[in-house]
């Protein structure tokens, strides 16, 4: 495997309001993705995917991830959150509830898979 392009330094606050400790208060992540790309078939140029194309990728992930805070759409807190959000003490970023119900984050994966589509 080779891994290609720049590394984009992304940072979210993060509260995981089930946790019985420390999880369950707000704090920050340093964050990173690898997506792996993989055909059976080439372009015409002989790539796997034409990286210009992943801009809106890129600055969706940016969009989501860079200075914002998440939280789950069942935190018993999030209208304080939404509260805080629209004062300008925090930014929800472009997904506002990221979260399913047990905590993990599901957006990149939703969002990229239909961003992404096949070299034709």
């Amino acid at each position: 495997m080779r891994i290609v392009g720049p590394e984009i330094g992304l940072s979210c606050a993060f509260r995981q309001w089930r946790a019985a400790l420390h999880c369950r208060f707000l704090h920050g992540y340093s964050l990173s993705f690898i997506f792996v790309f993989e055909t059976q078939i080439l372009d015409e140029q002989g790539w796997v995917v034409d990286f210009g194309g992943l801009k809106d990728l890129k600055s969706g992930l940016q969009e989501m991830f860079d200075h914002t805070t998440a939280v789950a759409a069942n935190d018993p807190h999030l209208a304080y959150f939404e509260q805080a959000d629209r004062l300008g003490a925090i930014d929800f970023g472009s997904y506002r509830t990221a979260w399913d119900a047990n905590g993990s984050p599901n957006m990149p994966t939703a969002w990229s898979s239909t961003s992404l589509r096949p070299v034709s």
